[in-house]
C-alpha cells in the first residue's frame, strides 16, 4: 500500500488558527495610576498567543534595534531619555520551515535605564496585535490630550548649554539644579541672555581645564 501523505499546513494557514483561537480581542487589564488610564500589558497578549502558538508548532523570534535616541526635558527641568525601537518578530513554522516578518515600532521614555526596556516591549506588544489583528479598545488618531497638548522646542542656548554639560562629563540631570541655583528660577524662565551667560560660565571653566591638563 502507498503511504498516505498527510498536508502540511504553511505559517499562513496556522496563524490563522492562532488569530480564531485570541478571539479578536485583549483586555485592558492593567492601570496607570500616575497617568490615569487603563492598558494592555504585554503579559495579557503573550497569555492569549503563546499556548497555540505551542499548539501549531509556531515560534517567534523577536530582533530589536533601536532607530533614535533623544534627551527630552520634562516640565521640572529634568532630563529623560525618550528611545524608539524597531522589532522585527519572525515567525516561524517549525512544520513547513516557510516564515514571515512583521515589523512593528516601539517607544519609551524614562529617567534612567529602562527606557529600551519600554520601547521594546511596546514595539514586541503591537507587533502580536496588528499581526492577529487583536482589538484593544484603542485608537491612536482619537486622541483628546495630546490634540490638546502645546508643544515648546527648546532654544537653541539650551541645547548648546546641554552640549558642553555633556562635555565636561557631568551628569545630565544636574543641570537643571546648576541653573535653578545660579538664577533661582527654572531654565524655562530664562532670556536667551542668561542662558548665553551660563554658556560662557561653562566655556570658562572647560578652558581651565584644558589648561590644567596642558
Amino acid at each position: 500500500m502507498a503511504e498516505e501523505q498527510v498536508a502540511v499546513r504553511g505559517v499562513a494557514a496556522k496563524l490563522l488558527e492562532v488569530m480564531k483561537a485570541c478571539g479578536g480581542y485583549v483586555q485592558k487589564e492593567a492601570r496607570n495610576n500616575e497617568q490615569k488610564y487603563n492598558y494592555v500589558p504585554e503579559g495579557a497578549v503573550l497569555r492569549k498567543v503563546q499556548p497555540t502558538l505551542v499548539e501549531q508548532g509556531l515560534v517567534a523570534l523577536p530582533a530589536f534595534s533601536i532607530l533614535s535616541e533623544k534627551d527630552k526635558p520634562t516640565r521640572n527641568g529634568a532630563i529623560w531619555q525618550l528611545v524608539t525601537v524597531e522589532c522585527k518578530l519572525n515567525i516561524i513554522d517549525t512544520e513547513s520551515k516557510e516564515s514571515l516578518t512583521v515589523v512593528s515600532l516601539g517607544s519609551g521614555t524614562d529617567s534612567g535605564d529602562k527606557a529600551v526596556a519600554k520601547a521594546q516591549t511596546m514595539a514586541f506588544k503591537y507587533a502580536w496585535l496588528k499581526a492577529l489583528n487583536l482589538e484593544t479598545g484603542d485608537d491612536p488618531e482619537k486622541d483628546t490630550v495630546t490634540d490638546k497638548q502645546e508643544f515648546t522646542q527648546e532654544p537653541p542656548e539650551m541645547a548648546q548649554l546641554r552640549s558642553l554639560w555633556q562635555q565636561m562629563g557631568w551628569h545630565g540631570e544636574q543641570l537643571p539644579q546648576y541653573v535653578q541655583s545660579r538664577y533661582q528660577r527654572p531654565w524655562q524662565q530664562l532670556a536667551p541672555t542668561e542662558l548665553q551667560c551660563l554658556i560662557n560660565e561653562i566655556h570658562q571653566q572647560q578652558q581651565f581645564r584644558q589648561n590644567q591638563g596642558g
